[in-house]
């Protein structure tokens, strides 16, 4: 199993993006910066991860939608109604946030940054992935990510 540095991960994904565009001159492909400084910066960097892999990570939404009373249309331009409400999300309570498959491995993964912890929601989902026999981690890092899938890898190949 790979474990990559931040600063690898972002040259793995600049030499995919210049592979796939390899018609446009090289000082034109932006390079992205990966970081870990945010739940949302680490999940982004989890996903390029497995995608640099040759993995699959899906992000998984549970929140709800807003759906407004009314929508109107005034001089040609939406208008939508502040009064409204909020229709409850399919996705079971306390999903985890990232969804990744290597090798026909599956692991769920949930994302924590800084003093942030897992809810009792999450608990209960934990355990019932776990009971279907599916692997299921907290990432707090991006390094501690990499490691700890990497065992779980190791563990089941």
């Amino acid at each position: 199993m790979i474990q990559i540095t931040l600063k690898q991960l972002a040259e793995m994904h600049h030499a995919r993006k210049l592979a796939k565009h390899s018609e446009v001159p090289s000082q034109y492909v932006p390079k992205t910066k990966f970081s870990d400084k945010s739940a949302n910066d680490l999940t982004k960097a989890i996903i390029a991860y497995m995608d640099a892999i040759g993995g699959h990570a899906n992000r998984l939404q549970s929140q709800g939608q807003y759906v407004p009373d009314k929508v109107e249309m005034v001089n040609g331009r939406r208008v939508v109604a502040v009064k409204g409400g909020f229709r409850k999300g399919t996705t079971k309570a306390g999903t985890a946030d990232v969804m990744v498959a290597y090798r026909g491995i599956v692991v769920m993964v949930e994302v924590k940054y800084g003093k942030d912890r897992q809810s009792d929601k999450q608990k209960v989902y934990q355990l019932e992935v776990e009971g279907a026999g599916v692997p299921y981690m907290i990432a707090k890092t991006f390094e501690q990510f990499t490691i700890d899938f990497s065992q779980i890898i190791k563990s089941r190949l």
